[in-house]
């Protein structure tokens, strides 16, 4: 990262100068209102810039996730040295574990909702972030005392060094105001295995975040899927809780068939597990892509479920060959 400066040559102009003069007036009070409608923002009048402020909210959203994806731990750029190695694992690491997250309630909020036409009190909802995942619990409306018991996973790539962030916010018609915020170093949940406490939210006057947290590890052995043991808790989460992880990673695709003659594609591919679908960059005019692209999908039952890969050209939509693998197919292999 840095910056660089170039001098701009030095030009000269010549010609003549036309000045015309006009007469001032004054412009009525009344007159003055209207004419606010034409202030323009960045070369667009105001009423179009307010009209595409939602639009704009949601791309910053996208590319902030995009963003993030990339900044997260543990993003590594893999160079093989030597010839003839495996690096599927440095490619794909598997996660440190999966943590499993109640959003209980908060307590004594602050009110934003105070102003000369309208005495209400706070909208509140939580966004959580997980390394570069968000997750979002409901909105509850006109209460600073709100009880949500709301239900979540999210994968952890890597405990040590990333924290679970909570954003509490008050939802508005225009822009949502922040109501507090807390962090949790991931590394103590995993070495806790769980917690049940009340934090007090940072970068507000008062209120209080009731949460629960369990750690997850990881296991490569049948039995433990078959004998998941939970707390009667999380079985009677109001969001599906998954007793396993299904881990994907997308190398290469060779020797993929034209869409039209002598049109070469420009494919992607779509990996699809229910009714939860991902997919991989695109790689522009060849039949030979390689992408080590990775994906990760929780799975509730594994019996009667299919994991589909479909190869679909970006420019005219065609699917240019496709593959299904029962999962009761990988549940039989060693090493699962």
């Amino acid at each position: 990262l840095g910056a660089y400066r170039k001098q701009l040559p030095s030009r000269s102009t010549c010609g003549r100068d036309r000045k015309t003069s006009a007469e001032l007036r004054p412009v009525p009070y009344s007159r003055a209102l209207i004419g606010l409608r034409k202030t323009t923002v960045l070369g667009q009048s105001l009423e179009s810039y307010l009209l595409a402020i939602n639009i704009s909210s949601n791309m910053k959203k996208c590319v902030g996730n995009d963003v993030a994806a990339l900044c997260v731990l543990p993003n590594e750029i893999v160079v093989p040295l030597a010839p003839n190695v495996d690096v599927t694992k440095l490619f794909f690491p598997e996660p440190d574990g999966v943590i499993r997250l109640k959003i209980v309630e908060a307590k004594n909020l602050e009110n934003r909702d105070i102003s000369f036409i309208r005495k209400g009190k706070s909208d509140p909802y939580c966004e959580i972030q997980v390394g570069s995942q968000f997750l979002k619990t409901k909105t509850i409306d006109n209460d600073l005392n709100p009880v949500w018991n709301e239900y979540f996973e999210a994968v952890v790539d890597q405990a040590h060094g990333q924290k679970l962030r909570i954003e509490v916010f008050d939802e508005d018609q225009g822009q949502d105001e922040e109501l507090g915020r807390l962090s949790i170093e991931l590394k103590d949940i995993q070495t806790k295995g769980s917690i049940d406490t009340w934090l007090p939210l940072e970068a507000c006057k008062h209120g209080d975040l009731h949460l629960k947290a369990t750690w997850m590890n990881l296991s490569k052995e049948k039995r433990h899927l078959e004998k998941q043991e939970w707390e009667s808790e999380w079985l009677q989460a109001d969001k599906p809780i998954h007793p396993a992880l299904l881990m994907v990673y997308v190398d290469s695709v060779s020797d993929l068939p034209y869409p039209k003659a002598k049109l070469e594609p420009s494919p992607f591919i779509e990996v699809t597990l229910g009714k939860n679908s991902q997919r991989t960059p695109v790689k522009v005019k060849t039949v030979n892509p390689l992408y080590q692209s990775k994906f990760l999908f929780f799975v509730r039952h594994p019996e009667g479920q299919e994991l589909k890969f479909e190869a679909i050209d970006d420019g005219t939509r065609k699917t240019l060959g496709s593959l299904t693998i029962p999962l009761t197919q990988l549940i039989k292999e060693p090493q699962l």
